[in-house]
C-alpha cells in the first residue's frame, strides 16, 4: 500500500499515525512544508520518502509531488492528513489521482457542518438542533463574544 501522507509533521500524533502505518507494511509517503531535518527522527523512520514544498496551498506543487510518488511507487492507495484545513485539497488529489476516499463532488458536504448534519441524521446518529443566525451581532453571544457569559 502506498499512502501519502500530508503534513506529517504536524499535528504531533501524525508521527505515531505514520509509525504504526509503517509497522503494518505501508510504503509512507510524506508530503510537507518543513525541513526534512527539522522531522523528529520516529518521523524519519516511519517516512520512505519526503517530499518537501515551499506552500502547502500551492496546488501546482502538491500535484507535482503526488505525481513524482506515483512515477515512482506506482499508484497511491491513499492521501490523508489529519488536519480538517485540507479536506478541499485532499479531494482534489484524490479525485485528479482516483484515489479512494472523499472526492471533489462530496466534500462541500463536509466543509458546510449543516450539510453533514444530514448524513449524521440519516445514519441514525442523534444531533443537536442547530439554526443559522441573521447576523454576527445576534450570534455573538452564543459565541461568547458578546455580553452573555457561558454561566448563564
Amino acid at each position: 500500500m502506498n499512502f501519502i501522507f500530508y503534513s506529517p509533521h504536524f499535528p504531533l500524533n501524525s508521527t505515531d499515525i505514520c509509525h504504526n502505518l509503517r509497522q503494518a507494511g505501508a510504503n509512507v509517503l510524506g508530503i510537507g512544508d518543513a525541513s526534512y531535518d527539522s522531522l523528529g527522527e520516529r518521523l524519519k523512520t516511519s517516512l520512505s520518502e519526503y517530499y518537501r514544498v515551499n506552500h502547502m496551498e500551492d496546488y501546482g506543487e502538491i500535484l507535482r509531488a503526488v505525481g513524482y510518488f506515483t512515477h515512482k511507487y506506482g499508484k497511491i492507495d491513499r492521501f490523508e492528513s489529519l488536519n480538517e484545513y485540507w479536506l478541499s485539497l485532499e479531494a482534489a488529489i484524490r479525485t485528479d489521482f482516483n484515489i479512494p476516499g472523499v472526492k471533489k463532488d462530496f466534500v462541500d458536504n463536509l466543509n458546510h457542518k449543516s450539510r453533514m448534519k444530514k448524513y449524521f441524521h440519516d445514519s441514525g446518529v442523534r444531533t443537536v438542533r442547530a439554526s443559522p443566525c441573521p447576523d454576527e451581532a445576534e450570534g455573538a453571544p452564543l459565541c461568547g463574544r458578546g455580553r452573555l457569559s457561558r454561566d448563564r
